[in-house]
């Protein structure tokens, strides 16, 4: 479910507007965290929810990426974002259910 968060983050973010992705900052962990934001956008990419350019290789330091462009949704992202807002949320005084 985690995974599922972070990717439904992800489109929210470009749906309102984020088309340029780059680090936070120099930090170790700002950087293991865009490199992680960057493995979403890729795996939205090719699901054919999101385009985006080939990222731009960081060769300078310990992260694999340093900034990514044209990110946008496609009309299938679109359609799950979409759907991830019209769903029920769980309320924290909810147990989860078991299938």
């Amino acid at each position: 479910m985690e995974w599922e968060n972070a990717q439904i983050a992800v489109l929210r973010r470009v749906a309102s507007g984020e088309t340029t992705w780059q680090p936070e900052g120099r930090a170790p962990q700002a950087r293991a965290d865009f490199d992680a934001t960057i493995e979403h956008i890729l795996a939205l990419h090719h699901r054919g929810l999101l385009q985006c350019s080939t990222p731009i290789a960081e060769l300078h330091g310990e992260a694999q990426y340093a900034d990514v462009a044209d990110v946008v949704l496609t009309p299938e992202g679109r359609r799950v974002l979409d759907r991830a807002d019209a769903a029920p949320q769980p309320s924290a005084d909810t147990p989860p259910t078991r299938a």
